[in-house]
C-alpha cells in the first residue's frame, strides 16, 4: 500500500471515530473499531426495532417471497422524537408497497446522518432474515451496506 493511500485511510478512520466520540455516542476505542469496519467494508449490522408484532408478521411474510421481489432501502427520518439522527430502513415489496422495518443503531445514525443531509446515501447491499430456520420466537434482519458520499462539484 502506498504511503499516501495509508495516510488517507488513516485520516478517514480518525475523522469518523472522532465524530462518533465527540457526539458522546460511544467510547473512543469503540469508535475506532467501528470506523475500521467501515473502511474495510466489513460492516454488517442488525436492524433495530423489529420486535413488534406487526414487523414480526411482515418478516415472516418475507421468508416466502423471492429475494428479487423486495428491496431494503435506508431513508433519513428527521421527525423521529427519540433520535434526531435516525435512519429508517424500509422494505419495498413488488416496487409498490413500503413498510418500515426498523432503524440503524443510534451510533451509526449519528455518524451517517450528516453525510445523508449533505446529499450522500446509505446503499443496502444485502439483507438476511435471521431466526426462521431455527424456529426462534423472534425473527430479525441483518444488512450489509456501504455509505456513498456526495461527489464534490468540480
Amino acid at each position: 500500500m502506498k504511503r499516501i493511500d495509508f495516510r488517507r485511510m488513516l485520516s478517514f478512520i480518525m475523522k469518523k471515530a472522532w465524530r462518533l466520540y465527540r457526539n458522546g455516542v460511544v467510547s473512543f476505542s469503540k469508535a475506532l473499531k467501528l470506523a475500521w469496519r467501515i473502511i474495510t467494508g466489513r460492516l454488517r449490522v442488525r436492524v433495530r426495532g423489529v420486535a413488534c408484532d406487526s414487523t414480526q408478521s411482515f418478516l415472516k411474510g418475507l421468508t416466502i417471497v423471492e429475494d428479487d421481489d423486495y428491496e431494503v432501502v435506508a431513508v433519513r427520518d428527521r421527525n423521529n422524537p427519540y433520535d434526531r439522527n435516525a435512519i429508517a430502513l424500509k422494505c419495498e415489496v413488488f416496487k409498490k408497497y413500503q413498510y418500515r422495518l426498523g432503524y440503524l443503531s443510534k451510533e451509526l445514525s449519528s455518524l451517517y446522518a450528516p453525510t445523508i443531509d449533505e446529499g450522500g446515501d446509505v446503499l443496502v447491499l444485502g439483507e438476511e432474515i435471521t431466526g426462521y430456520k431455527q424456529n426462534r420466537r423472534y425473527l430479525g434482519m441483518n444488512i450489509a451496506y456501504v455509505l456513498i458520499e456526495k461527489e464534490a462539484a468540480l
